[in-house]
């Protein structure tokens, strides 16, 4: 999806200096809050 601009060495940089995390989310990283969701809503 992203496969594009993951290339681009130009708007990288630009992009990744916007992300608070400095980096790409990873699905893992949804894991936790959704636990957490889940757990609140039972």
């Amino acid at each position: 999806m992203n496969t594009d601009l993951m290339q681009d060495d130009v708007r990288l940089p630009q992009v990744n200096s916007r992300i608070p995390a400095g980096r790409w989310g990873k699905p893992e990283d949804l894991v936790d809050p959704s636990v957490f969701e889940y757990k609140v809503a039972m």
